[in-house]
């Protein structure tokens, strides 16, 4: 297309070669092996882009006799080219013919014009470049607000981006509805340990692997209860208490499960796997895993179900202490725990004791997909209450210790080895969240004494504990010192109670769990609308989330601040 944006055809297009992808670029009345001039659009403190002449691009096929039921997709980049391509009849009808199939279409800056031209997009959620906004509302979809610019949104089939800045997401995106990067099967059942559950399934997602949690008998968007396990020696108990935790949401169904799809296979212990263990057509799930030689985590009762498979015979393997007998019975080698952080790998297996493990046993699964982790030689300091939440403060704290990370958490008035006991904050149709006991935390740094500057981020929880530590004036100025001296802050849920007490928003532009708006409002910020509810933003050096559903985003995009990256 002539005059498209110089960026937004050549990076994505380079992008997906680079994954092995054969990606063919055409223009109306144009053959292969001719050129489309491109324009150069920046931001450069004008009222609107600059333009200046890019690259000539040079298309790879001719869009006379194309056959668009051979593409898996379609990219349709911005500049001023949309503006005339809108007009073609040929256009509008490729548009729709790949919008109809449900295969994935991605959009960039005024690349939406065809889609509204086309009449596309009534019903959709999408965004674009500002100016195509009123393009975007009279073709009937809802306006997405590009806040950061480089903010990227998929609706269903529908990739949409602003503007160039938001490649890395706009290409990540699309490569996760063509199912280009790694994906993993998480294997649930009721009452599967809560964190054991959730840390895999958020903290992988986080890393950029692609997370299809299922359950036998239960299809996407159904839920599994989920049972918060702890130490029974916080109570003079010789065994592990059980509570409620979580309600953990499936996003896809077994029974359409393609196990040929699949990277690797993680299963969550808790009390799950006891029937899990007697279900045909799991013990054949796992046996295809194994037998394909793709990466197998199991952690804690998770091994059961290894043994009722017969996958053990021979094999190394650790798990919680009370499963040594049966699994010694199965035929494994068995390794007993010196500690509950105990991990041990044979091969394709990966074989942890219980949540205590998941730094260690998520990092191993990650190898043992292909990855590489970089930039991780960070310390991270979490600040931390009586009644955080559960997961807000685990999940991020264990997928930061699983890229490698140091990180210590901390309580005021509080030393290392003490605990803070934590609540299960979930959504089960009441007007506001329900809370239930969550695990007891256990803090790994003394308070007294802190070296704020020996750290690289500050993360703080939500839960109720921001409500009380909102009023420490050593917190406050914890806080001031991590926002003045620009290092990166991420605060989730009502942690931002904290950072307005603190007087560090004004400016700023941030979310956070809906019932802290008046604080976010009054505090000086600028709103930005949680909408979906795991929706993350990052303005300069803060990220902010509204709730633990957002922890894949809100992790990712401090890892983005802090350079740290995950690649395969």
């Amino acid at each position: 297309m002539d005059f498209m944006e110089d960026y937004e055809a050549t990076v994505p297009l380079q992008s997906l070669q680079a994954l092995g992808c054969h990606v063919d670029a055409v223009c109306p009345k144009k053959k292969a092996g001719d050129i489309c001039p491109t324009a150069i659009h920046d931001f450069e403190g004008g009222q609107t882009y600059s333009e200046k002449p890019g690259h000539n691009f040079v298309l790879t096929a001719s869009y006379k006799g194309l056959d668009a039921s051979s593409y898996d997709a379609l990219v349709i980049p911005g500049g001023r080219a949309p503006e005339y391509l809108a007009l073609d009849g040929t256009v509008i009808t490729l548009a729709k013919e790949f919008m109809h199939s449900k295969k994935p279409v991605a959009s960039i800056c005024h690349g939406q014009q065809i889609l509204a031209a086309a009449g596309v997009l009534k019903g959709r959620k999408c965004s674009a470049y500002p100016a195509v906004k009123l393009n975007v509302v009279l073709g009937g979809a809802t306006w997405l607000e590009p806040d950061p610019i480089n903010r990227c949104y998929t609706d269903k089939n529908l990739v949409t981006g602003v503007a160039w800045p938001g490649h890395p997401e706009f290409v990540s995106q699309l490569m996760a509805l063509l199912g280009i990067r790694k994906k993993v099967l998480l294997l649930c059942g009721d009452y599967m340990e809560d964190y054991e559950a959730m840390v895999p399934f958020q903290a992988l997602q986080a890393y950029g692997i692609a997370v299809d949690a299922v359950c036998p008998g239960k299809k996407a968007g159904d839920c599994c209860r989920t049972a918060v396990q702890d130490s029974g020696s916080y109570y003079g108990y010789q065994h592990y208490t059980e509570k409620r935790g979580h309600n953990f949401s499936l996003n896809a169904t077994f029974d359409e499960i393609d196990f040929d799809k699949y990277d690797g296979l993680a299963i969550p212990g808790g009390r799950a796997p006891e029937y899990l263990a007697m279900n045909e057509s799991v013990l054949d799930c796992v046996r295809k895993f194994s037998d394909s030689g793709k990466p197998i985590a199991a952690i804690c009762h998770a091994q059961l179900i290894l043994a009722a498979a017969g996958l053990l015979k021979g094999r190394k393997c650790t798990a919680y202490r009370a499963l040594g007998p049966v699994l010694i019975d199965a035929g494994a080698h068995w390794i007993e725990p010196k500690t509950m952080m105990d991990c041990v790998v044979d091969g394709n297996l990966i074989t942890g004791v219980i949540y205590k493990a998941h730094p260690e046993y998520i990092r191993r699964f990650v190898k043992a997909l292909g990855g590489k982790i970089t930039g991780s030689d960070k310390r991270i300091l979490f600040l931390c209450g009586d009644f955080m939440e559960d997961y807000e403060v685990t999940i991020p704290l264990q997928s930061l210790q699983a890229l490698g990370c140091h990180v210590d958490a901390v309580c005021p008035n509080k030393k290392a080895g003490d605990f803070c006991p934590t609540a299960v904050h979930d959504f089960e149709g009441d007007q506001t969240y329900s809370e239930k006991p969550g695990h007891n935390f256990i803090l790994t740094a003394s308070y007294k004494g802190l070296d704020a500057s020996s750290y690289d981020a500050l993360v703080i929880p939500g839960g109720r504990s921001p409500e009380y530590l909102a009023l420490d004036q050593t917190v406050i100025a914890l806080v001031k010192e991590f926002m003045q001296s620009k290092k990166p802050v991420a605060s989730i849920c009502h942690g931002q109670q904290i950072l307005a007490a603190a007087g560090v928003l004004k400016g700023r532009k941030c979310t956070a769990y809906p019932a802290v708006k008046l604080h976010v409002v009054l505090g000086g910020a600028t709103w930005l609308e949680p909408d979906p509810i795991d929706r993350c933003y990052t303005d300069e050096n803060l990220v902010t989330g509204a709730a633990w559903p957002g922890h894949p985003q809100f992790v990712s995009q401090l890892m983005a601040l802090l350079g740290i990256r995950v690649s395969f």
